[in-house]
C-alpha cells in the first residue's frame, strides 16, 4: 500500500477534529468548482468534478487540510449510500426496456466490451514496473516502495473499479471503491487519467459521428434528420417544467435514506451468510462463482442499487414528478470527489498517473473498437452504437449532451435511459472483474 500520506503532513492549518472548519472548507471548495464550471469555458473543459479533485490535492499539499480526518467518512459513510440511491430515481427498468430498443442492445455490446477491455487490461499491465524490476537508483527505490506494490498489489480492484465506472458511472465507480476499501490515494490518481483518457475519448466519439467513411459503412438515419424535425421540448423531456421544492427534496432524502437503511441492514444480514458458508470443497469455478455472489451480497451498494431500481420501476409516475433529486444526488457526489482528493499528494499523482493513463486507455479503446465492430456486423445504427459508448464512459449526462449537439434530438432521452441502465449492472461488472482477475496466478 502507499506509505499513508499523513506523515508528509503532520500539521495542517485545521486540525483533523475541527469538523466545523474542515465542512466550510470542503463546502467553499464545492462551490468553487461548480461555480468556475459553469462560468468559464476553461474551467467547463476541464469539467467540475476535476477542479473539485484539484482544489482539494491543492489545499491538503499546502497544509490547508488534513490528510485524514473522521469528517472525510461521514461523506463516504451516509452521503454518499443517499447520493446513490438519488441518482437511480429515474432508473425505471420498463421506461429503459421499452423507449431504448435497439440503443439498449448496443448498451449491452458497450458493456461487455467493458468488461472485455478491463480484463485485458489486467492481463497487460500486470507486471508493469514490478518490485523485482525496480530501477537501483535511490530514487527508483522510493517510487516502488511507494507507488509500485500499491498499484501490482491491487491491481484487479483498480481494474474492477475501472469496468465499474467504464460500465455504469461515477456511482459505479464509488459503490466498488466501497467494497473493495480501495486507497484513496490511488482513486484519486486514478481520477486524474479517467478524465484525460475520457475527454479524449469524447473527442473520437464526435469525430466518428461526422466522418464520411463512418457514415458510408453503417446505417446513420439520425444523422439525416434536421434538428427542427424533433419537437423542440423532446430533448429537455426529462427536465422538470416546475422549480425545485422544499417538499419534494424532503420526501427525496426521506426515500433515499429510508432505501440506503435498508439496503445496510440486508447487505449485513446477508453477507454474514454467506461467510458462514464453506467453499474449500468446492471446484474453482464454484468458488468463483461464490466470491462473486459474497461480494454482492454483502455490498450495502448493491442493495441501494437493488431496491432504489425496484422502487423506480414501481413508483415511476411518482418519482418522476419529485424535483431537484438529480441535482441533490449530483451535488453530494461532489462533496465525495473533493473529499477522496483530499489525501492525495502530487508526487504520489505524478507517479502512478502514466500506469492508470495506460489502464484507462486500454478500457476506453476496447468499449470503443468492439461495440462498433460488433455493431457493424449487426448491422446497427452509428448513432445508437457512439451513443452507447459514450453512456458507458461518461453516465447519462454525457450520452444526453451528445445526442443534443448532434441534432440527435430525439436519441437525448434515449441517451439518459441507457445510461442509466449501466448505473443498474456497472457494480455487478466491478466486481466480476475483480474476481476473475483475482483467480489469475499474478493477482496473487
Amino acid at each position: 500500500m502507499l506509505t499513508p500520506v499523513l506523515a508528509t503532513n503532520p500539521a495542517s492549518l485545521i486540525s483533523p477534529d475541527n469538523a466545523w472548519g474542515l465542512w466550510a472548507v470542503i463546502l467553499v471548495g464545492v462551490a468553487l468548482s461548480i461555480y468556475l464550471d459553469k462560468t468559464y469555458r476553461w474551467a467547463a473543459r476541464l469539467s467540475g468534478p476535476v477542479l473539485a479533485l484539484f482544489i482539494a490535492m491543492l489545499l491538503s499539499n499546502l497544509g490547508v487540510l488534513p490528510m485524514a480526518s473522521p469528517t472525510y467518512d461521514v461523506i463516504s459513510d451516509y452521503l454518499v449510500p443517499i447520493a446513490v440511491s438519488l441518482l437511480l430515481f429515474r432508473a425505471s427498468l420498463l421506461d429503459i426496456v421499452r423507449t431504448s430498443r435497439m440503443a439498449f442492445i448496443a448498451m449491452q455490446i458497450a458493456v461487455t466490451a467493458t468488461a472485455i477491455g478491463a480484463l485485458a487490461a489486467g492481463l497487460v499491465l500486470h507486471d508493469w514496473n514490478a518490485p523485482d524490476r525496480a530501477e537501483s537508483s535511490s530514487v527508483g527505490q522510493l517510487a516502488t516502495s511507494q507507488v509500485t506494490p500499491s498499484f501490482s498489489s491491487r491491481l484487479p480492484e483498480i481494474a474492477g473499479l475501472m469496468a465499474a465506472s467504464y460500465a455504469g458511472g461515477g456511482v459505479n465507480f464509488v459503490a466498488v471503491k466501497e467494497i473493495y476499501n480501495i486507497d484513496d490515494g490511488l482513486t484519486s490518481s486514478l481520477l486524474v487519467a479517467d478524465n484525460f483518457v475520457m475527454a479524449a475519448a469524447f473527442l473520437v466519439m464526435f469525430r466518428l459521428a461526422s466522418l464520411p467513411w463512418m457514415r458510408r459503412h453503417f446505417p446513420h438515419p439520425h444523422s439525416l434528420k434536421t434538428v427542427d424535425e424533433a419537437p423542440p421540448e423532446e430533448a429537455n423531456s426529462n427536465r422538470p417544467a416546475r422549480s425545485v421544492s422544499l417538499s419534494d427534496l424532503a420526501i427525496s432524502i426521506a426515500i433515499a435514506g429510508t432505501l440506503a437503511a435498508t439496503s445496510n441492514f440486508i447487505a449485513q444480514g446477508v453477507g454474514h451468510q454467506f461467510s458462514l458458508l464453506d467453499g474449500e470443497t468446492a471446484s474453482p469455478a464454484a468458488r468463483l462463482i461464490l466470491q462473486i455472489c459474497g461480494s454482492l451480497a454483502s455490498s450495502k451498494f448493491v442493495w441501494i442499487t437493488l431496491l432504489s431500481i425496484t422502487v423506480a420501476t414501481i413508483f415511476a409516475d411518482q418519482l418522476k414528478q419529485l424535483t431537484g433529486t438529480d441535482e441533490l444526488g449530483g451535488y453530494l457526489l461532489f462533496l465525495f470527489l473533493f473529499s477522496i482528493g483530499i489525501p492525495c499528494d502530487f508526487m504520489s499523482v505524478i507517479l502512478n498517473v502514466p500506469v492508470m493513463f495506460a489502464l484507462c486507455l486500454i478500457i476506453a479503446a476496447v468499449n470503443l473498437v468492439l461495440t462498433l465492430a460488433v455493431g457493424k456486423l449487426l448491422r446497427m445504427n452509428l448513432e445508437e452504437l457512439l451513443l452507447a459508448c459514450n453512456a458507458s464512459l461518461g453516465g447519462p449526462p454525457t450520452a444526453a449532451a451528445m445526442a443534443v449537439s448532434m441534432g440527435w434530438n430525439r436519441l437525448a432521452t434515449t441517451g439518459l435511459l441507457i445510461g442509466l441502465w449501466g448505473y443498474a449492472v456497472g457494480t455487478a461488472v466491478g466486481v466480476a472483474v475483480t474476481e476473475v482477475l483475482r483467480q489469475l496466478p499474478h493477482s496473487a
